[in-house]
């Protein structure tokens, strides 16, 4: 088997779904290799080791440092970035959004940042309407832009479950903006 079929097979089994479900869903395997790659790196770590290399959850705590109970929680949250819909229809979007729509989505969705923090930390640039060059978006500009990104981001009709408002927000957890 080429490498690369090995790495697509890998993501597979990261993931957690079959090549029937990426077809039924329209995603392709580079979408799901983009999107692992995307998710906080301990957690890209971790689920490696289990998947890949067939790594124990007890000797990544003792690895790490940390106990069964926190790697456990680390790998279920992994997972979930991994299969939400909105990521996953986010992801497979991803040549359709613009510098700053990729940008919010890897900062909020995936490496779970609050608006709040990148607005304070200037991290996007204001859109152009109402920015002047050099200024960065304001919490407000954000919050709309996130919105747009949601609205034009649903998932695809035949995703796995259904995507409630109230578990989108980073890692899965609440859509509360900002």
């Amino acid at each position: 088997m080429p490498p690369s079929e090995a790495q697509a097979g890998d993501v597979l089994s990261v993931v957690g779904l079959t090549s029937g479900e990426l077809r039924r869903l329209g995603i392709k395997k580079r979408d799901l290799r983009r999107l692992l790659h995307m998710i906080p790196l301990r957690e890209r770590y971790l689920l490696r080791l289990v998947h890949v290399r067939g790594a124990s959850q007890r000797e990544l705590a003792g690895l790490l440092g940390v106990s069964p109970r926190t790697v456990r929680r680390t790998l279920k949250r992994a997972r979930a970035r991994l299969r939400d819909p909105l990521n996953l229809a986010l992801v497979a979007r991803w040549n359709r959004l613009d510098a700053a729509e990729r940008h919010l989505v890897h900062l909020y969705r995936l490496q779970g940042i609050p608006l709040r923090r990148i607005a304070r930390l200037g991290l996007i640039p204001a859109p152009p309407p109402s920015g002047r060059p050099g200024q960065a978006a304001t919490l407000q500009d954000l919050r709309t832009l996130w919105r747009r990104i949601e609205r034009n981001g649903r998932r695809p009709a035949g995703c796995l479950r259904r995507y409630r408002r109230d578990a989108g927000g980073p890692g899965g957890a609440s859509s509360s903006i900002g």
